[in-house]
């Protein structure tokens, strides 16, 4: 993660209040876990994803092996806050709040976050402070989204790129073919038509206007 990431991250966000930031990001986030979940659902007109509370839809990615536990630890803590926001019409995000809530992210989300926070020219207020906390979180959700889409979208050039792989481990045990006559995953990967599969970075795509060129 980089400082140009952060930066396109809040040319992308475009809020001018700790409250809007958090209520988009925790939108954008609620967003992430309807497409995972999507990507399962056969019929949608059977369940209305929409009728679920963030909470359920946090379980059932982590009950499907679509989130990993850090990111579920880390979405629980956000929306924690969340529901104290939405049952204050006075509330306001602290730094002795936004402290708690970057001590309640897992320690992979967590780590993250330090590493943006050292750099001195992110002022140290709420507003400049909370993109730090976001960004790694929907950086994780958003890049497993596009890999579980990129992993549907590909289910059967998928499988004949591991039957390839492995055919190619057991000609090399056996020493069939030299190395250099048999051919490379990506050689492999070009003649089935099998694209490579999205970069972290391309999770900007997802976000409101991420079309934009940093």
């Amino acid at each position: 993660m980089t400082s140009d990431g952060l930066a396109r991250f809040n040319r992308i966000i475009g809020v001018s209040s700790s409250i809007e930031l958090f209520i988009k990001c925790h939108l954008i986030l609620e967003n992430f876990l309807d497409g995972l979940l999507g990507t399962l659902i056969v019929e949608p007109s059977a369940w209305k994803i929409s009728r679920e509370t963030f909470s359920r839809k946090v379980s059932m990615c982590l009950a499907l092996g679509l989130l990993s536990d850090s990111d579920g630890q880390s979405l629980r803590a956000v929306n924690g806050l969340r529901n104290k926001m939405a049952h204050d019409l006075e509330f306001s995000i602290t730094r002795n709040q936004l402290e708690q809530l970057v001590s309640s992210l897992a320690p992979p989300i967590r780590s993250v976050y330090q590493a943006l926070a050292v750099d001195d020219e992110v002022p140290s207020d709420v507003l400049h402070q909370l993109p730090l906390v976001f960004l790694p979180l929907i950086m994780s959700v958003g890049h497993r989204l596009q890999m579980q889409r990129y992993e549907c979208d590909n289910k059967e050039k998928l499988a004949a790129l591991r039957n390839a792989l492995a055919i190619d481990e057991v000609i090399g045990e056996r020493k069939v073919l030299k190395r250099d006559a048999r051919p490379t995953e990506t050689q492999i990967r070009e003649s089935i038509g099998l694209p490579n599969p999205p970069l972290p970075t391309a999770v900007f795509d997802l976000l409101p206007e991420g079309n934009a060129k940093s």
